[in-house]
């Protein structure tokens, strides 16, 4: 399952996943004191990742 992203949502997550329409992607430029606190608030939710960041970290 993949996320749908509004124009506004892709433009605010380009610069940190390499990937938005696939399930396969990479982090890019966070830091990693961030990437951790995203991983570990991802593995107590039930939203996707780049759906986690978008609500909780921008």
């Amino acid at each position: 399952m993949t996320d749908e992203f509004t124009p506004a949502e892709r433009a605010a997550l380009a610069p940190y996943f390499t990937a938005l329409d696939g399930p396969v992607f990479a982090l890019v430029n966070l830091p990693e004191v961030v990437k951790g606190a995203l991983f570990a608030r991802y593995s107590r939710s039930p939203k996707s990742l780049r759906r986690l960041f978008l609500d909780e970290f921008l």
